[in-house]
């Protein structure tokens, strides 16, 4: 684990941010391709707390400037909808050849239904903040 927390690209964590019983916090990382993503999700499941949350979401965006061809993709990991929602932040940010995971935890199993996008989209910049594209 301490080997895989030295190799690139280096995850960085956003505040996490609390709703009714529930954690989100996103980790961001900058990427050039798709093994930089497939890597920062091996990183991001090495930690204890995002090994055991209910949901890591993820969103990437690749960009090549000499083509201007850009790639994005996401997976929702049972969180229905929520790996696009992550991938229009990131887009309406501009962020380029970055991924970035949103871990979900709970405290308690209450239902939050789209409300859980206010703290998403929360979570989601406040890392891309501390990324500082």
């Amino acid at each position: 684990r301490e080997e895989l927390a030295q190799t690139s690209p280096q995850l960085v964590h956003g505040d996490s941010v609390s709703k009714a019983g529930h954690i989100f916090q996103a980790s961001i990382a900058t990427v050039k391709y798709m093994a930089d993503v497939r890597n920062a999700y091996k990183k991001l499941i090495s930690i204890p707390s995002c090994m055991g949350a209910a949901h890591n979401v993820a969103a990437y965006t690749l960009y090549t400037a000499s083509t201007a061809h850009s790639t994005q993709g996401w997976q929702d990991d049972g969180e229905h909808g929520a790996g696009r929602f992550l991938s229009q932040v990131l887009q309406r940010h501009n962020a380029k050849n970055v991924v970035v995971f949103m871990t979900r935890r709970f405290q308690t199993m209450s239902h939050l239904g789209p409300s859980r996008f206010d703290a998403m989209e929360e979570a989601c910049v406040s890392a891309i903040r501390k990324l500082k594209l």
